[in-house]
């Protein structure tokens, strides 16, 4: 029912009808509302747009199909100033198949496990702090707020699930599936001893197994690992980085 796939020729109209459609009969829904009025400017023809996107560089944009009509996309891009850095951005949506969850299980999961699986260390995305249904999605993926921006995230998934410490418990549970998360709308880091930091948890439902990370944002990079693996009742593994 519903296919992913990177734009194509084929799809440039189909493509910038969809992005004209949005902006213009459901303009308060798609990712230009942080704007909070609509744009005063002349909004581009579908033929302007046919014509930016063929000027795509160091970018790919993934469409999310439903019985052959786009429903979905999302751009990334290679950031050039920090190699091994991607920016998701340019999530759009059509009203039709919002609040149901389809954009997080379908294009997001898999945008997020092929960087994970890349070489790819972050993952950035701009969005804006009274995006209320956006922000907690983007957390329950594993992006975390920037303290002091308006509203820069961060993701460090895909250099933790590479952590040698963190693969015993990865062998057994999915990254993004037992990924605990509170909803919230507001900045994550938390001091700890002095530095302040983004903390990632995992555990099962079925299992007592956690995973407990540490990522210090400001010097991009992970500083602690904590695993414990449960065996059997009297057996526990644990590791720290």
């Amino acid at each position: 029912m519903y296919h992913i796939q990177p734009l194509s020729k084929n799809d440039l109209h189909h493509y910038a009808t969809f992005l004209r459609d949005i902006q213009t009969q459901y303009w308060s829904l798609s990712s230009n509302a942080f704007q909070r009025q609509p744009n005063s400017e002349r909004l581009p023809t579908c033929e302007e747009i046919i014509e930016d996107l063929s000027n795509l560089e160091n970018s790919i944009i993934y469409l999310l199909k439903r019985n052959h009509r786009i429903i979905s996309s999302m751009k990334i891009t290679q950031k050039k100033s920090e190699p091994g850095v991607v920016i998701f951005s340019h999530v759009e949506t059509h009203p039709d198949f919002q609040k149901r969850g389809i954009f997080g299980l379908t294009l997001a999961d898999t945008c997020l496990r092929t960087a994970c699986v890349s070489d790819c260390k972050r993952i950035e995305i701009t969005t804006w702090s009274f995006n209320r249904k956006g922000i907690p999605l983007y957390k329950r993926y594993g992006f975390r707020a920037i303290p002091g921006t308006n509203l820069l995230m961060e993701n460090y998934l895909p250099a933790i699930v590479k952590h040698i410490d963190a693969q015993s418990y990865f062998a057994r549970h999915d990254y993004i599936r037992t990924l605990q998360n509170k909803r919230s709308y507001g900045y994550d880091a938390v001091e700890m001893n002095g530095t302040s930091v983004f903390e990632y948890r995992w555990k099962p439902r079925k299992a007592d197994d956690t995973l407990r990370v540490l990522v210090d944002w400001k010097k991009k990079k992970i500083i602690d690992v904590e695993c414990k693996i449960l065996d059997s009742p009297s057996l526990v593994g644990e590791c720290h980085a």
